[in-house]
């Protein structure tokens, strides 16, 4: 009984996280195609990030209740406990990424004209380096590799970088204080969409060897 018991908790366990890993990955894929619709100004593109927010909050939120049903039915303990309470952490930190990528994508799918090339470079690398640090940091989740979601702080500094170009080059591009104004949130959302990886990648230290 209690071995049958435990392969159900274990069952649960392992819902959760390929639950959470879903959502990731829709919020992700949401990301590249938002920048995509960046670098390539299609607008239609642009559009189904936004109207597809809806279903990744929907998801986002299904998968932290779930979490809490495991904390309140099975009160895990150890390393289960740290698992359920990590995907609780994932949750929010995906959920403020998504809400993120959706204000990128309303941006995108706005007319803005022709944006000066450099200026449009370095938007279309921040969005990037925002997928690539937020898709390591859910890859290093998955296999647990605390190696590899350490790094994840050191690649931010690249973003850093990108954040402070895209800034200086505002100030000395031809376009309208409109656009200035809105290019300088769409850098700093991208710039905390990657702070969101950082912070995933802070969990799997704790998932894996219980250290915050």
């Amino acid at each position: 009984m209690v071995e049958r018991t435990r392969r159900a908790f274990d069952r649960e366990l392992a819902e959760l996280d390929s639950d959470i890993l879903c959502v990731a990955g829709l919020v992700v894929e949401a990301l590249s195609t938002a920048g995509e619709a960046l670098a390539t100004g299609d607008r239609d593109l642009a559009m189904k990030v936004v109207d597809g927010h809806g279903h990744i909050d929907d998801e986002t939120r299904r998968c932290e209740a779930r979490a809490y049903q495991v904390l309140a039915r099975q009160q895990p303990a150890a390393g289960d406990l740290r698992l359920v309470l990590t995907v609780v952490r994932l949750s929010h930190e995906l959920e403020r990424s998504a809400k993120l990528v959706r204000h990128v994508a309303a941006f995108a799918a706005e007319p803005h004209g022709c944006l000066p090339p450099r200026l449009a470079g370095l938007v279309a690398r921040m969005a990037d380096e925002a997928r690539r640090l937020l898709r390591g940091a859910i890859d290093a989740y998955a296999e647990r590799d605390v190696e590899r979601a350490e790094a994840i702080d050191i690649w931010d500094d690249r973003m850093d970088e990108l954040h402070r170009q895209l800034l200086a080059e505002l100030f000395t591009s031809p376009q309208s204080l409109a656009t200035t104004l809105e290019l300088a949130l769409v850098g700093r959302y991208l710039e905390r969409i990657a702070d969101h990886a950082v912070l995933i990648g802070d969990r799997v230290r704790y998932l894996v060897r219980a250290e915050l």
